[in-house]
């Protein structure tokens, strides 16, 4: 998505303030930080400042990938962080592939089901709600 350089931080406020009142109703203890990339090659200048890096890429799951996200889930310790990139509708470009296989980034399939830009990240933050918060505090 391309934003007004003028309205960036006013946008950016906002939804730090959404994260933090969703964080509260829904009584977190850490409080999620968002940050605005321009561009594609600037999120990939700061994927060091992440211990994962994983993209929802349709051809892995198109290709029957389906375990990415779960080890993924599986590694991850406590405090650690992840970021996670969601492409445009039509998916990833074959360069923006290029980049992301070279930060070492994850390519994981999210099912069967061609998923909205828009959609897919409530998808990967239900799956790792349930995992994380239903899941393994059951089983561990």
């Amino acid at each position: 998505m391309k934003w007004d350089d003028k309205k960036v931080i006013k946008k950016i406020e906002r939804l730090q303030k959404i994260a933090q009142e969703a964080a509260e109703q829904s009584h977190r203890t850490i409080i999620p930080e968002v940050h605005y990339a321009a561009s594609f090659k600037e999120l990939m200048f700061d994927h060091v400042h992440y211990d994962y890096v994983i993209a929802a890429y349709e051809e892995s799951a198109r290709e029957g990938e389906d375990s990415a996200l779960a080890s993924l889930f599986q590694t991850i310790k406590p405090g650690q962080s992840v970021l996670c990139i969601f492409g445009p509708e039509g998916g990833i470009s074959e360069k923006e592939l290029v980049l992301l296989q070279e930060v070492n980034a994850k390519l994981a399939g999210l099912g069967p089901r061609i998923l909205r830009t828009e959609t897919a990240p409530l998808y990967v933050l239900s799956a790792a709600s349930f995992y994380f918060d239903l899941y393994k505090s059951k089983n561990e």
